[in-house]
Formats: C-alpha cells, structure tokens, sequence
C-alpha cells in the first residue's frame, strides 16, 4: 500500500469525523475536553494535505524533512483557530506567522541533520 493510499484512509475518516461532529453538537453542552475533537482532526487533515503537497512539490527534500515540514506547517493553522477563538490574535500575529511558515520551509530545506 503507497503512502497516497494511507493518507486517504486517514483524510476520508477524519473528515467525517469533523463534519459529524460540527453538526451534530453544540460547544455549550460539551464538557471542555471534547472541545478539543475539532482541533485534533483540523490537525489530521491538514496534516494529510501538507504532506501530500511537500511529496508532489518538494520530492527532491529527504522523507523525514518532508514529514517534519508537513507536521509543523499543520500545526500553525490550528495555532491561529485557538487563539483566534480565544480572541488572542491580531493582524500582527497572522504575519508574524506567514513569516514563521517561510523560515519553516526555507530550514527544513537546508537542514542536514534530517537524514
């Protein structure tokens, strides 16, 4: 089984899971645990996509920079939901994390110890 197959096995599973669950629950009658739920599988999907456009975009990087790169770039746009839901975010801090994801791409491509 290729990677592309794997992926979509988590993609299709964690997306429904997110649908399923945005439809079908209101946050206010949730214990703050399963707040969570929607954070974890925006991290999933976005995962699956970044890794797929690092392999079709970047196939000349090593896998595990490919890997490291699509693990970080997941975790900055859940970053900006929570602090954009808990109101801690401004202009400043969405450039300030543009420039974050720059730096990210620009050092995982030069980074040697990812072998």
């Amino acid at each position: 089984m290729n990677k592309k197959t794997k992926l979509t096995y988590l993609f299709i599973p964690a997306l429904a899971v997110l649908l399923l669950f945005l439809f079908f629950t209101s946050p206010d009658r949730l214990p703050l645990y399963a707040l969570f739920v929607p954070f974890v599988t925006i991290y999933i999907l976005s995962y699956v996509v970044f890794s797929l456009l690092a392999d079709a975009l970047l196939g000349n990087l090593r896998t595990s920079a490919r890997r490291w790169l699509a693990i970080s770039l997941a975790a900055l746009p859940v970053t900006l939901l929570i602090l954009q839901s808990s109101g801690q975010i401004g202009q400043n801090d969405a450039l300030l994390f543009i420039a974050l994801v720059i730096l990210l791409i620009f050092y995982f491509r030069k980074a040697d110890f990812l072998k």
